[in-house]
């Protein structure tokens, strides 16, 4: 029994001494590092290359056919994580408008991503300034608030689109088909181009 209280006591003692006398007790210590690669998903919307658009122009009663609309995509573009193509742009060209014409332009998009997407609105902006987007008229207007074009964008808004053959959600396509009409107003000029963009926005859906 005497043996044992020495050998329980003595590392006590000996850990105060070295402690007077100045000396430390060496602490080892030592890391490993895991290292982590996270490739982060995307999510890309983009025009159709499978279809290309549809221009339907709405006949004058008095049968006038001056105007002609012609519509293309532009800017093909391959998306760096899936290997698909698209395009960025929809080009609307209306040569020789004039007030009452009326054209109705039939595009598809497209997720070329690797995300789910919900569509949840459209911006309108003229880069040369002339006209302005008034949402409440849901028209472009001149400098004096008169309308120089209806632009309406139809089953778009509030659409899912999943990723190619996605497992999760095969009841839900990649492409969702949309509309864009277009009216022009009493207001507009004769001779002139008017130029614009419609953005549609987008992000990443979640259920």
């Amino acid at each position: 029994m005497h043996m044992d209280k020495k050998l329980i006591v003595l590392p006590i003692l000996v850990t105060i001494a070295l402690s007077i006398t100045g000396f430390g007790v060496a602490h080892w210590t030592d890391m490993i590092y895991i290292n982590g690669t996270i490739n982060m998903a995307n999510m890309t919307l983009a025009f159709t290359t499978q279809e290309p658009p549809f221009i339907y122009e709405v006949p004058e009663p008095k049968g006038k056919d001056v105007g002609w609309t012609e519509g293309y995509y532009d800017k093909l573009f391959q998306d760096t994580h899936t290997g698909k193509w698209g395009y960025k742009e929809f080009i609307i060209i209306i040569h020789n408008a004039y007030p009452s014409y009326e054209v109705h332009c039939v595009f598809v998009v497209e997720n070329v991503g690797i995300l789910p997407i919900h569509i949840y609105g459209y911006e309108i902006t003229d880069p040369s300034g002339t006209l302005t987007w008034d949402l409440l008229k849901g028209a472009l207007v001149d400098a004096n608030g008169n309308e120089i074009i209806n632009v309406r964008i139809v089953d778009l808004i509030s659409r899912q689109i999943e990723p190619e053959d996605n497992p999760l959600t095969p009841e839900v396509d990649n492409k969702a088909k949309a509309e864009i009409d277009l009216h022009i107003k009493q207001d507009a000029l004769e001779c002139h181009t008017y130029y614009f963009k419609v953005g549609i926005l987008y992000e990443q859906y979640e259920n």
